[in-house]
C-alpha cells in the first residue's frame, strides 16, 4: 500500500467522525434515487446554486452556480469560472466527479397484488445485483416516485414518498423445513421465495368493514387509471395518505424497498459508518460537500467544476440518466455554447483535452474472513486511504496519466491512496468511468472509498475514508489545472 498523506492521529479522527455525521444524516434522506436528488437539490439551493431546466434556454453567467435534474434521479452541479464570457471567453476545461444515485434494490411490480395461502404478498422486480439473501428477515418500508393528477389542474404531478414504519418483511424458511443440502447451500429462487409479506388477508379483509361489520361501499369516483385492480387497497390507500392524494388520482409509481433501520456510526470506538446505499451514495455525497465547499470562493479562471451523480449505473448505466447516455455530452456542449454564441467549435474539443473526469465509486476493502479474495499485494483497508483502481483490460479507466495525476492531487491534502487490482482468478466489476471516458474522450480515472459488504442491503466503511474522500475532491477542483498542465497536452 502506498501513503502519500500524514499519519492519522486522534485529532484528525475526530474530525473524520463530525464529518461522518453529515454523512450519516445525509443517507438517513436519500432513501431512493429521487429523495437522493432531492436531497443534493436541498443542499446545492441553501449555497444560492441556481436551478435551471434542460427544456429551457440557458444563459449562463460567469461566476455563477447552478444545477439540474434528469428523471428526477440524476443531478449535475457546476460552478463557472469567474473568466468564461459570453461571445468571448467559453469554458477551457471541466473538472468532473462522476458518481450515482441508484444501488440495488427490490422494486415493486406494476401489478403488485399477490394471495397465497392467506397471506398478501408484494409482487416484485430485483433491480441490479445485490447479496439478495441480505434483504430476509429485515423490517422493509416503501420510498419513491408516484404520479398523481391535480384535479385543480388537470395536469400529473409528481410527489416523492417515504413510509417511515416498518410494513414489509421477507420471511426466512425455518431450518425444520429444509434438508441438509439446503441449509448448507442458501438455495433461494428470486421469483419464488423473496416476495416480501404486507399483510394476512384476515386481517386485511377487516379493514374493509365498517363499524357496522358491513363491507365499506366503493368511492363514487372510480379510477380511469384502473390502479386498484394491480394494487392491494389498502397499501394504496396508505400511500395516498402519505402524498396527500386521493387514490384515484394516482396514475403510477416507482417504489423501492428500504430498510428501516437508520444509518448510523457504530462500532467500539464509533469508527464505522453503517448504512443501505454507502453505493454509492457516499460519493455523491462526499463530491457534493466538496463543490459546495470551493464553491465558496470564487473560480478566477475559464473552467468548471462540475459533478454527475447519475442514475442507472448498477444496470449498465445504458439510459438516458444513466452516465452511457446522452446527458454529459448534452450538458457540456450547452454550457460551452452558452458563452460562445451558441456554437460548437474546435474550441471545445481543445477543452476536452484539458479536462478530466474522476470516475468515484465504492471499493473493496479486504474482508478479515476472507482474505484470500484479495490479490496479496493489492488490500485496501478502512482508514488507511483512499483507494486507486486499475484494470489493465479498461474495467477501471486508470492509466499512468491520470494516476499520477490523482497522487500528487491527494499529496497536497495528506490524503493517503491504496492501490487495487482484482485476483486475476476473478472477473473485475465495473463503473461509469470507462463509459464517460469513450463517450467524451476526456481523461478518467477510477477511485473508491474502500467498503465491506458492497452490495448488501446493510453495508460499512470506515468514517476516516469519507473525510479523505470529501478532502480528494475538494483537491481535485482546486488544483487540477496546476497538476495537469504537463500531461494533459499528450
Amino acid at each position: 500500500m502506498e501513503k502519500v498523506g500524514k499519519k492519522l492521529t486522534k485529532e484528525l479522527f475526530s474530525e473524520a467522525q463530525t464529518y461522518a455525521q453529515k454523512i450519516v444524516d445525509g443517507l438517513n434522506t436519500a432513501v431512493s434515487p429521487f429523495h437522493s436528488v432531492e436531497t443534493v437539490k436541498k443542499l446545492l439551493k441553501d449555497k444560492d446554486f441556481i436551478e435551471i431546466k434542460e427544456p429551457d434556454k440557458w444563459t449562463l453567467v460567469g461566476g455563477q452556480k447552478y444545477f439540474f435534474t434528469r428523471n428526477n434521479t440524476t443531478i449535475c452541479a457546476f460552478q463557472v469560472g469567474e473568466s468564461c464570457t459570453a461571445g468571448s471567453a467559453p469554458p477551457d476545461c471541466f473538472k468532473i466527479v462522476g458518481c450515482h444515485t441508484d444501488s440495488p434494490t427490490v422494486r415493486v411490480a406494476p401489478i403488485s397484488d399477490i394471495e397465497t395461502q392467506g397471506y398478501k404478498e408484494v409482487a416484485i422486480q430485483w433491480y441490479g445485483g445485490a447479496l439478495w439473501h441480505t434483504w430476509l428477515d429485515r423490517d422493509l418500508t416503501f420510498a419513491g416516485r408516484v404520479i398523481v393528477l391535480n384535479e385543480e389542474t388537470g395536469k400529473l404531478e409528481d410527489k416523492f414518498w417515504h413510509h417511515p414504519e416498518p410494513i414489509l418483511r421477507i420471511p426466512n424458511l425455518c431450518p425444520h423445513l429444509q434438508g441438509m443440502d439446503e441449509r448448507e447451500s442458501l438455495k433461494i429462487n428470486k421469483e419464488e421465495h423473496l416476495r416480501p409479506v404486507i399483510a394476512t388477508s384476515i386481517i386485511d379483509s377487516l379493514m374493509d368493514l365498517d363499524e357496522t361489520g358491513e363491507e365499506k361501499k366503493a368511492t363514487e369516483t372510480e379510477s380511469k387509471y384502473s390502479i386498484e385492480k394491480k394494487h392491494l387497497k389498502s397499501f394504496l390507500a396508505l400511500m395516498a395518505e402519505g402524498i396527500g392524494a386521493k387514490v384515484e388520482n394516482i396514475v403510477d409509481f416507482e417504489l423501492s424497498m428500504v430498510d428501516t433501520n437508520k444509518s448510523c456510526i457504530m462500532g467500539l470506538h464509533k469508527e464505522f459508518i453503517s448504512s443501505g446505499r454507502l453505493d454509492n451514495m457516499l460519493s455523491s455525497l462526499c463530491a457534493t460537500h466538496a463543490l459546495l465547499e470551493v464553491s465558496q470562493e470564487k473560480l478566477l479562471d475559464q473552467s468548471v467544476n462540475l459533478i454527475y451523480l447519475f442514475d442507472h449505473e448498477e444496470i449498465g448505466s445504458l439510459s438516458a440518466q444513466g452516465a452511457d447516455g446522452s446527458i454529459v455530452n448534452d450538458s457540456l456542449q450547452r454550457i460551452y455554447a452558452s458563452f460562445n454564441e451558441g456554437n460548437i467549435d474546435a474550441g471545445y474539443k481543445q477543452a476536452l483535452r484539458n479536462s478530466m473526469v474522476i470516475s468515484a465509486d465504492m471499493a473493496h476493502a479486504i474482508h478479515p474472513n476472507y482474505q484470500h479474495k484479495h490479490q496479496s499485494k493489492h488490500c485496501p483497508k478502512l482508514h488507511q486511504g483512499i483507494v486507486l483502481k486499475s484494470n489493465c483490460n479498461q474495467r477501471y479507466t486508470t492509466d499512468s496519466v491520470s494516476s499520477a495525476i490523482i497522487r500528487e492531487i491527494c499529496s497536497r491534502v495528506d490524503v493517503p491512496l491504496q492501490d487495487f487490482i482484482v485476483k486475476q482468478d476473478i472477473p473485475c466489476g465495473s463503473t461509469i468511468g470507462p463509459a464517460l471516458s469513450a463517450n467524451t474522450g476526456i481523461k478518467t480515472v477510477d477511485i473508491g472509498a474502500p467498503q465491506l459488504a458492497m452490495h448488501s442491503c446493510r453495508e460499512m466503511c470506515g468514517t476516516t475514508d469519507a473525510y479523505y474522500y470529501h478532502k480528494l475532491f475538494a483537491s481535485f477542483f482546486k488544483n487540477l489545472r496546476e497538476v495537469s498542465s504537463t500531461l494533459l497536452d499528450h
